[in-house]
């Protein structure tokens, strides 16, 4: 399985048409209410030696507007709930980051990252 599979599998299991965008790639230009799947630290690691086992390491960058600071940390956390409940068994979920402001342009917008790792054949 390839990294570009893993990503794919991973914005399968997290589709969700009309309510966000996944995105399996850095975009240059975030929207809210979208799902940014981008390596994490420690991206690749072995799980065997010698072997073509390892263990990936997935940043879901969860955006949401920033019109209003309340509003949009209950979207984040709505965001939240829903991706867990999505999350296939294969897909293991590590944690979620305070939220921040991403600046895009001239706007702005507040974002999470939630941490999840999958073992993987290359």
């Amino acid at each position: 399985m390839s990294f570009k599979d893993v990503r794919d599998s991973i914005a399968a299991a997290l589709a969700n048409p009309g309510i966000w965008e996944v995105h399996t790639y850095p975009v240059p230009t975030p929207m809210p209410k979208s799902i940014i799947i981008t390596p994490a630290a420690d991206w690749v690691s072995p799980l065997t030696t010698g072997r073509k086992s390892v263990e990936l390491r997935f940043s879901l960058k969860l955006t949401a507007n920033t019109a209003d600071n309340q509003a949009d940390l209950i979207t984040l956390e709505d965001m939240i709930e829903d991706v867990i409940g999505l999350l296939p068994s294969w897909l293991l979920f590590e944690g979620v980051s305070a939220p921040s402001e991403l600046q895009v342009g001239t706007a702005y917008l507040t974002t999470c990252d939630m941490t999840v790792r999958v073992a993987a054949t290359l």
